[in-house]
């Protein structure tokens, strides 16, 4: 954070935000490897019951938008496996230098 321009405090709530993201990410894989060594089934699998559950708990009806994103099978489509880690961190990131570059 040297050099950041950034203050004490704002430096520690930037270490905090970022280790609490990767804390989050750590804590959902160690979640999903907990359910396929449960069920003893691969991932893959374990994901499919995930969203046919969660298609059962949709209500078209109050959550139409929702609804159509679960049915348009973008949240289940075939991606990197770290591709939601690495999106999702530099969004992070990215709102860092905004305030590195606000401060400096």
């Amino acid at each position: 954070m040297e050099g950041s321009g950034l203050g004490p405090g704002d430096a520690v709530s930037v270490i905090l935000l970022v280790g609490g993201f990767v804390r989050n990410a750590a804590l959902l894989m160690g979640d999903l490897d907990a359910a396929v060594e449960a069920r003893g089934v691969p991932a893959q699998e374990v994901m499919e019951g995930y969203a046919r559950t969660l298609s059962r708990l949709v209500d078209p009806e109050r959550h139409p938008a929702l609804s159509r994103l679960m049915a348009s099978g973008a949240l289940w489509g075939p991606e990197e496996p770290d591709h939601e880690f690495r999106f999702g961190l530099e969004r992070v990131l990215d709102g860092i230098d905004a305030l590195v570059r606000e401060r400096g």
